[in-house]
């Protein structure tokens, strides 16, 4: 099995996207299954009995029919960068664990002019393929509420949660799942641990910092500070009277996150916590800092257990799963269009149109994250 992963997803890669759609197609060893059609004529012959066993007829089974599944799978690789890699690894790794007939059609929108969205959708209406995964972000959801023929597959977006939309599209009457976790179901879940009525917070000028802190500006927060590129100077920010005995909100991606961490130790600011989403459940946090500097972390992660297999299937293409709450959306999402439910997966639910995923919490130890039982 390991074989047939490296050799397919390999190929793939080397084909490139050289073309507005690609197809992979996967069949599963059932289908090569032989059956002998003439089960031989058998005449028993004992000594002095004269009993002849009638002769077999012949019987022919037929080749047990296997559905083969269709999915296209729909994302502009200017926008999701790295993630257009890691997806494709991860739906084909996934289906090829699930030993499943499929094939896949992956649309990369940058190669269309025009209405991207629509010519998509036309084609893969003309394929007959129903089933559809949009790696697009919300600035993308009003094109996609004006396709005509929405209506008529089955969707899972799971770069968007619902209450991140503008657009409200008409989901009662659709086959639609948003699938990406929700930031705000972590920072309650932080802030019922740290029972505080108010919070500090760093955030930087990223897309990802500016979201985070825009959750939480109808929040208490006491102290409130942005980094950029230009005031780097982090001891000014930690000096404040204000953090000592406080627990700080942590709205930063791990590399500067990583220096918050070292420059709080460093200057021994007397904290009661230091609290992050997933934006910082990265095992670079045990590379970057040293163990004092992340003593009084925790974390929030929404990414639920995974089969021991599928994540060395992916390991062998140095493809994380166990920490890219992308990646592992992507996963549910297949489950998603294959069955139509999550059932196989502990802790999350669908409900609403919305995959509504349970929040661990977690103490970031000598050398990995250890699970807070209780909180």
């Amino acid at each position: 099995m390991r074989s047939i992963i490296i050799i397919l997803v390999s190929l793939f890669f080397l084909l490139g996207c050289t073309s507005k759609e690609q197809k992979i197609e996967y069949k599963s060893k059932q289908n090569n299954l032989m059956f002998d059609k003439n089960i031989k004529q058998k005449e028993l012959k004992k000594e002095d009995s004269s009993i002849i066993i009638e002769k077999v007829k012949d019987v022919v089974i037929e080749p047990e029919i296997i559905k083969t599944d269709n999915i296209a799978v729909v994302f502009s690789s200017s926008e999701i960068g790295q993630y257009a890699l890691e997806v494709t690894i991860t739906i084909n790794t996934y289906l090829l664990y699930k030993n499943n007939n499929f094939n896949i059609t992956i649309y990369d929108l940058d190669k269309y002019k025009g209405d991207q969205l629509a010519e998509v959708f036309k084609d893969i209406s003309n394929k007959n393929i129903s089933k559809v995964m949009i790696m697009i972000t919300k600035d993308r959801l009003p094109k996609l509420a004006t396709i005509d023929t929405v209506s008529k597959f089955q969707i899972y977006l799971p770069l968007i949660n619902s209450y991140d939309t503008l657009v409200q599209l008409d989901v009662k009457n659709l086959e639609l799942v948003y699938g990406a976790i929700s930031y705000k179901k972590q920072f309650e879940a932080l802030r019922k641990y740290s029972k505080e009525e108010t919070l500090s917070e760093f955030y930087d000028n990223s897309n990802i910092g500016s979201v985070l802190h825009s959750y939480l500006e109808d929040k208490h927060i006491n102290y409130s500070r942005r980094i950029n590129d230009r005031n780097g100077e982090y001891k000014y920010f930690l000096t404040s009277e204000v953090l000592i005995d406080s627990s700080i909100l942590l709205n930063t991606p791990i590399v500067k996150s990583s220096i918050i961490l070292s420059q709080i130790n460093a200057l021994e600011v007397d904290v009661k916590q230091i609290l992050s989403t997933q934006l910082n459940y990265s095992p670079f946090l045990f590379t970057l800092t040293q163990r004092p500097d992340r003593r009084k972390v925790v974390i929030a992660n929404s990414i639920g257990k995974l089969p021991d297999d599928l994540i060395e299937y992916n390991n062998l293409l140095n493809n994380n799963i166990i920490y890219n709450w992308v990646n592992y959306s992507t996963i549910l999402g297949i489950e998603y269009l294959l069955n139509g439910n999550l059932d196989k997966f502990e802790g999350v639910e669908i409900k609403d149109n919305q995959v509504n995923y349970s929040v661990e919490l977690y103490k970031a130890k000598d050398n990995s994250f250890e699970k807070i039982n209780s909180l």
